[in-house]
């Protein structure tokens, strides 16, 4: 088996991820051209395919380059990944223009995404329940 594949060997910290992030969405060295066009939505993301369902409030759908959820005119883009216990979240809110990331080393370890990133990016739950990361919301 290789010892590099990009879906799941690289090793970053939160705030790398982060900072990473906040450098994509400031055109990260892209032309205008090819930023547009990363972020362009290119695919709905199918309702079911973590096992669980977007949230009626939201639609989600993919870019060449990022998730995107987008309730009314917000838009947030974000990415996720597990590798067996392991779990990861990042996201950007262009309105706040805010980029965060979430790592845990633990299966449950980000039940709670939306109670930490919903005061800095705004409403994840639809996201993080999609991703299977937390249960249908709770009344908050």
């Amino acid at each position: 088996m290789p010892t590099s594949i990009a879906s799941f060997s690289l090793v970053s910290t939160a705030e790398d991820l982060a900072r990473f992030t906040a450098f994509y969405f400031q055109h990260g060295g892209l032309s205008d051209a090819a930023y547009a066009e990363s972020l362009r939505s290119a695919n709905p993301a199918p309702a079911d395919a973590w096992g669980s369902s977007i949230p009626d409030e939201a639609d989600i759908s993919w870019t060449l380059a990022w998730a995107v959820q987008e309730i009314g005119e917000h838009r947030v883009y974000f990415h996720a990944g597990n590798n067996d216990e392991f779990r990861s979240f990042l996201a950007y809110s262009p309105d706040r223009d805010v980029a965060v990331a979430v790592m845990s080393n633990g299966i449950n370890g980000l039940s709670f995404l939306s109670e930490i990133l919903d005061p800095l990016i705004d409403d994840i739950t639809p996201a993080a329940v999609w991703w299977g990361y937390e249960d249908a919301p709770r009344d908050r």
